[in-house]
């Protein structure tokens, strides 16, 4: 009769996966709380739009075209291309697991985003895009802020997890959030999104990316199970 190995006690007493549940718990409670504020809280909805307006009264002469260049690099084709390169990239490398790992996650968050848009059903804010960009009625969650989430927190996994040096890996950390994060805004700054839809984008970003770690997680216990 076959035993469990000593990798899979090993697995069994790892927190990490405990850890990925209880933190996904969390941000998912967090999003569902913002978005009934967001619909459903007078006073909320009024500090969001005060902060939105103040973020965009920001008049410095480069920021509008930086923040209009980052718009259009956090939209879906823009994006879906990033995420078809990297993935082709990758598994050209034999990084197939990443490969499939950062397509799926990319395709979901995209997806996921697009419905609950309509479910929650927050009007954007009645300002035009000076640029003249076609966007929908509706605004949270950001998927700006959502999908170059869910694709830089990929990468940032990716570079973790691919042996190269600590501070090299915290470096490319950093840039993977700090670009995200600028994306995120940048629909706040030319007002077509509330500062709260880009930080719901990230609650959901963040659950997501939380989710496909935990499946990963799941998977490789699996997959250790079955050494004898």
């Amino acid at each position: 009769m076959s035993t469990p190995s000593r990798r899979t006690v090993s697995w069994q007493r790892d927190p990490r996966g405990g850890l990925l549940v209880v933190s996904l718990g969390f941000v998912i409670a967090a999003f569902v709380m913002l978005a009934v504020a967001v619909i459903a809280a007078p006073w909320f909805i009024r500090f969001d739009a005060r902060m939105s307006l103040d973020i965009r009264s920001l008049g410095w002469p480069w920021l509008g075209e930086a923040a209009r260049l980052l718009y259009t690099l956090g939209r879906l084709w823009p994006m879906a291309l990033l995420t078809a390169f990297t993935a082709t990239a990758l598994y050209a490398r034999g990084r197939r697991a990443e490969a499939l790992l950062i397509v799926i996650s990319v395709a979901a968050a995209a997806l996921a985003g697009d419905g609950l848009r309509l479910v929650i059903g927050r009007s954007r804010p009645a300002i035009p895009y000076a640029a003249g960009a076609q966007v929908g009625p509706y605004g949270f969650p950001s998927v700006h802020a959502l999908v170059s989430f869910v694709y830089f927190g990929c990468l940032g996994f990716i570079s973790l997890i691919d042996g190269t040096r600590l501070h090299r890996s915290a470096g490319l950390v950093t840039l993977f959030a700090l670009l995200a994060a600028l994306i995120g805004l940048a629909p706040v700054y030319i007002g077509t999104q509330y500062l709260g839809d880009t930080i719901g984008g990230w609650l959901l970003g963040g659950a997501m990316t939380t989710l496909m770690l935990l499946l990963g997680a799941t998977w490789g216990a699996s997959s250790e199970g079955t050494s004898v």
